[in-house]
């Protein structure tokens, strides 16, 4: 963190016994302006959606995946 933004690495892990597709709503404060390994959707003021990629969007199960953003305060 700094005086003008932050980033956040983040990993999801999927504890459940199948496969299964990922999203993660997370409490963000400022306006993302990089992410990496994800997709991204505002869904309430201060809250946003994440989800998988092509590439990391379905857990095995015990897989996880990593992705981060950096916002602007």
């Amino acid at each position: 963190m700094w005086q003008t933004g932050y980033c956040d690495d983040v990993t999801v892990t999927n504890k459940g016994t199948q496969a299964v597709d990922w999203a993660i709503v997370l409490d963000v404060t400022g306006t993302i302006n990089n992410a990496w390994n994800t997709s991204q959707s505002t869904v309430s003021p201060g809250k946003v959606k994440f989800v998988g990629v092509s590439w990391n969007q379905t857990l095995q199960p015990g897989g996880s995946a990593q992705f981060g953003f950096c916002a602007q305060l």
